[in-house]
C-alpha cells in the first residue's frame, strides 16, 4: 500500500475528494465571512461614527489588495505549492476576520478611539486582502492539477460556485 497521495497513480489520485470536499468547504466559509463584513460594518461604522467615504474606503483596500496580489499569489503557487498557499490565503482571512472583530468589538465596547478603530480595520482588510487572496487562485491551480481536462471547467465552476454559496 502506498505511503502518500504521491505516490498514488494519477487517476487514484484524481477520484478522492476529501481534500477537494475541504477545499470547497473552506471557500463556502471565506464567502460567508466576506458578507458578514458587509452586513456588520455600515451599521457598526454608523454607531461608531464613521463616515460613508471612510466605511467606502475600508471596503476599497481589500478589494485593491485582491485584485493586486490574486497574479502574485498564482504565480507564486507553480513555485512554492499549491497547499502551502491555499494555507496562507486561509490563515491570512482567519487573521484579518479576527483582527477585524475584534477590532470592532472594542471600539463599540468604548475602548478605542475613532482614528485607531478606523485604522485598524483598514489594516484588518489589508491583510486579508494581501494574503486571503492567495487562497483562490492556488484552489483554481489545484484543481487544475487534479482534473482531466474534460472535467476541468465544471470543477472550476464548482469552485466559484462554493465561494458564491458562501456569499
Amino acid at each position: 500500500m502506498p505511503a502518500s497521495a504521491a505516490e498514488l497513480p494519477k487517476v487514484a489520485r484524481l477520484r478522492r475528494p476529501q481534500p477537494v470536499l475541504i477545499l470547497f468547504a473552506s471557500l463556502i466559509c471565506i464567502g460567508i465571512g466576506q458578507t458578514l463584513v458587509f452586513a456588520v460594518l455600515p451599521p457598526a461604522a454608523r454607531n461608531l461614527g464613521l463616515s460613508e467615504l471612510q466605511v467606502g474606503s475600508i471596503f476599497t483596500v481589500s478589494a485593491v489588495f485582491w485584485m493586486v496580489m490574486s497574479p502574485f499569489w498564482g504565480r507564486r503557487s507553480d513555485f512554492w505549492g499549491r497547499r502551502p498557499l491555499i494555507l496562507l490565503g486561509l490563515g491570512g482571512y482567519a487573521v484579518s476576520m479576527t483582527a477585524f472583530a475584534v477590532c470592532l468589538q472594542i471600539s463599540l465596547a468604548g475602548w478605542l478611539a475613532l482614528l485607531p478603530t478606523y485604522l485598524g480595520l483598514i489594516a484588518a482588510r489589508a491583510i486579508y486582502g494581501l494574503f486571503g487572496s492567495a487562497a483562490m487562485p492556488a484552489a483554481q491551480a489545484y484543481i487544475a492539477d487534479r482534473t482531466a481536462p474534460h472535467q476541468r471547467s465544471s470543477q472550476l465552476a464548482l469552485l466559484g460556485a462554493a465561494f458564491a454559496f458562501g456569499t
